[in-house]
């Protein structure tokens, strides 16, 4: 028994089909169907059971899949601490970032850290901010950056920024980013919103119920493009950060406008329990610094640095748990 066959048999576990296990592994479907017979020669057991549906683990499939979980996390931490040591970036390092993220800070970043490092493999993971939270407690995620309004406590968090939420209807709307919206006009309108529990739908919901307004929801998506396409298609009002828009908005194919005391606060997030790797460090500190260059050049106009804020919803957790 080798690494690469418990690799190719937890593939075979967690898609319980042949044919996906082996897109998934990159090797042809009957080697990795040899690799797995070879794997039960060996230990002397029928580690699935082989249906027309698919491939069901047997009583001591399950307990190969518990021992060799285990084994590759160890071998992953094992990885993780030898390559920390390196001086030089190397290695795969994953992001996970939100996509409102995309156009303003995640392509510069991402840009930068590859021409940087060359030696280092980045890899991106977006999603919701919910997604990315969970992508990070599942260790599927090394650096993350996700808004406060999803659980943070396991994990390392330093708070980056707060930026404004904003109002986006197409161009005859005339919103003006000088003009802020308050929720109870904004809720006049119909809306294109992301669906609860998601951070975004939290605080709209939390600002309407505190105006005691109603909130007419359109259509409910997750994904800031999708939402920006509906809204250019005239469904409603979205609410997005200002870092979803601001391309658009220069370019004159959406209005937007400021909504009154709706922000958003952003954290980068890792495990406390694995050491970050020298790729990893590089990429914390390069989204801090990309972070604060466009808030402080004005590139990022709603932003408001951590450093700069009065109070963070972390740090009012943290007071009304202590």
């Amino acid at each position: 028994m080798d690494l690469r066959q418990i690799y190719y048999f937890l593939a075979v576990a967690e898609t319980q089909n042949l044919s996906r296990a082996a897109t998934r592994v990159w090797i042809s479907q009957p080697a990795l169907s040899r690799q797995i017979q070879l794997l039960e020669e060996e230990l002397g057991v029928s580690l699935f059971q082989r249906k027309a549906r698919g491939m069901v683990l047997t009583e001591a499939g399950l307990l190969l899949q518990q021992r060799a979980t285990t084994v590759m996390k160890d071998v992953t931490a094992m990885k993780e601490q030898v390559s920390a040591k390196a001086l030089e970036p190397v290695g795969v390092v994953t992001l996970g970032i939100p996509t409102s993220l995309r156009s303003l800070l995640t392509n510069r970043v991402a840009a930068k850290f590859s021409l940087s490092f060359p030696k280092a493999l980045l890899r991106i993971r977006e999603g919701t901010s919910r997604d990315i939270r969970d992508s990070v407690a599942q260790d599927q995620t090394d650096i993350a950056l996700f808004s406060s309004e999803e659980p943070s406590n396991p994990f390392e968090c330093t708070p980056v920024l707060s930026e404004q939420l904003v109002a986006v209807a197409l161009p005859e709307a005339r919103l003006s980013m000088k003009r802020p919206i308050s929720i109870q006009a904004l809720c006049r309108n119909p809306l294109v919103l992301t669906s609860y529990p998601n951070s975004l739908r939290t605080i709209v919901d939390r600002a309407a119920a505190a105006e005691q307004v109603e909130v007419k929801v359109r259509v409910e998506v997750d994904m800031s493009p999708l939402m920006l396409d509906l809204v250019r298609q005239g469904l409603g009002f979205a609410v997005l950060p200002y870092c979803a828009v601001h391309e658009l908005l220069k370019a004159n194919l959406v209005s937007a406008c400021p909504v009154k005391n709706l922000r958003i606060e952003w954290l980068i997030a890792h495990s406390r329990e694995r050491a970050l790797s020298t790729a990893a460090s590089h990429l914390l500190a390069m989204l801090k610094a990309e972070a604060e260059q466009l808030t402080t050049t004005g590139q990022w106009p709603t932003a408001i640095l951590a450093d700069h804020t009065v109070t963070t919803r972390t740090s009012r957790r943290q007071s009304s748990s202590s």
